[in-house]
């Protein structure tokens, strides 16, 4: 937790920001993903994708995944 504050502290980012992005998150809908499509089937295709979704549900799928990094702390 420690290391998290320190970046979080070198780089101004602050908890305002942490939560706007939680808001945002949180608050996505499907036709704001359909706008990503295109972003999204090229990092794909790279073989790099991240995965938002319900903790239980992603941590019973680990077996899909070479990493699981928690997006909010």
């Amino acid at each position: 937790m420690g290391d998290k504050a320190d970046e979080d502290y070198i780089t101004g980012f602050t908890f305002e920001d942490r939560q706007q992005i939680r808001d945002e998150v949180l608050s996505a809908k499907i036709e704001d993903m359909r706008n990503y499509a295109e972003l999204i089937e090229a990092v794909m295709s790279k073989n790099h994708y991240a995965v938002f979704g319900s903790e239980t549900k992603v941590k019973e799928a680990a077996d899909l995944f070479d990493a699981i990094t928690p997006a909010l702390r």
